[in-house]
């Protein structure tokens, strides 16, 4: 299935939620991709490198002004949920936070009505009753961003109805910012700043201290095909919090503001770190240095070199930062076995989710037909296998 067909079919979904919830159509659309890491993982909220890239899977959002009415309504199309909160708790949360919204932290309807909170914040702006839906073909828990993709297709959406301008990196953080509040995650920046500024045919390495982007065209010599483990993670069941926990304090043992500021050599010859803290910064500081290679042997088009720093990357992220999983090793594992493969890792979080790839064009096929054979006999699970190319960043729909 094309962007454009899925895209369209999320739009679909949308307006027939819209119309058959609230009675009409929707005044402003948005659309936000979800992400692939290529390289780069648990980099971004350390002050380091990350290398992601759009995919052709979006979510949709629609969004219309409710004039006399005091409440603001929430549609998820996919889930075939409707959630309505008072105007005056909305409001409430503004100043006083996410404990005055009456919504389970981290429910899709909290990160709906978080980013409008933040956003109202942020911009001065006293939000309205408001009917907003969405639709979404990112798929949840594979690590593929579709929070990100939620949030930021939400906060376009919004910009539209309530007049507030804001740059790609203003949206971002905004989005990143409801996420912290209102879901209980402390993430990185990776996941919005690539949802809103992706290219089309790039991925986009972002600095994530100065949130600098450079776009790095991958040719037409490669493909990227992703396997969903069907094992699904929760990031803010703790895991997540704790290891960036970890890395804070091994930064501040190093005498660091983050572990940006220094190399694997600084953390093997370190004393007073324990195991975790220095298993942790030498996958934070070596992945750093791996993203910087895998980005400048793309520009070259050196798609093995960029393969051998993903089989790095993955090795790394199992066994120094310990957030891999048995399922994931094993799709790894069967595409290393692919001839035609440059490399493969694991992608997102960690604890289940999806593993990306690299590889020929004319070896993709034989790259799916392994895991679907080969993963299925061994777990019982078959993984969802999606070709995608690096699309373009969210932007508002033309009605």
């Amino acid at each position: 299935m094309t962007e454009a067909t899925e895209q369209q079919q999320a739009i679909t979904r949308l307006t027939a939620c819209f119309e058959r919830r609230f009675g009409d159509r929707p005044a402003a659309l948005a659309r936000a991709p979800g992400r692939v890491n290529l390289i780069g993982e648990h980099t971004d909220y350390n002050g380091g490198f990350v290398l992601p890239m759009a995919i052709e899977q979006h979510t949709v959002a629609g969004a219309s002004v409710r004039a006399g009415s005091d409440r603001l309504r929430l549609a998820a199309a996919d889930l075939d949920e409707v959630v309505e909160l008072e105007l005056d708790a909305v409001r409430r949360a503004v100043s006083e936070g996410a404990g005055a919204l009456p919504l389970e932290r981290g429910s899709w309807a909290s990160y709906v009505a978080g980013v409008l909170i933040v956003a109202s914040r942020t911009h001065a702006c006293s939000l309205p009753a408001l009917d907003v839906a969405v639709a979404s073909s990112v798929p949840r828990g594979a690590g593929l961003s579709s929070s990100a993709a939620l949030e930021v297709s939400v906060a376009m959406a919004a910009a539209q109805l309530l007049g507030f301008d804001a740059p790609t990196t203003g949206l971002a953080r905004l989005c990143q910012a409801a996420e912290h509040e209102f879901a209980g995650v402390p993430c990185g920046i990776m996941d919005q700043l690539a949802s809103v500024a992706a290219r089309p045919g790039c991925a986009l390495l972002i600095d994530c201290r100065s949130l600098e982007t450079t776009p790095i065209e991958l040719g037409g010599d490669v493909s990227v095909v992703i396997a969903d483990s069907r094992v699904h993670h929760e990031l803010a069941a703790g895991a997540y919090a704790e290891r960036r926990a970890t890395c804070a304090r091994a930064a501040e043992k190093l005498g660091a503001a983050e572990l940006r500021d220094v190399g694997p050599e600084d953390v093997e010859r370190a004393e007073g770190l324990d195991e975790p803290e220095r298993s942790c910064a030498r996958h934070v500081t070596t992945e750093n240095v791996r993203t910087r290679g895998a980005a400048a042997a793309l520009r070259e088009g050196a798609f093995a070199d960029v393969g051998h720093a993903m089989w790095a990357s993955h090795a790394s992220l199992r066994d120094d930062f310990r957030v891999s999983c048995r399922e994931l090793d094993l799709l790894v594992e069967i595409a290393s076995e692919i001839d035609g493969v440059y490399g493969c890792r694991m992608t997102g979080g960690g604890f289940g989710g999806s593993v990306v790839a690299l590889a020929r064009p004319t070896a993709s096929e034989h790259l799916e037909a392994a895991w679907v054979n080969g993963y299925a006999r061994q777990t019982g699970r078959e993984p969802r296998v999606i070709f995608t190319a690096p699309g373009a960043g969210a932007a508002p729909i033309e009605r």
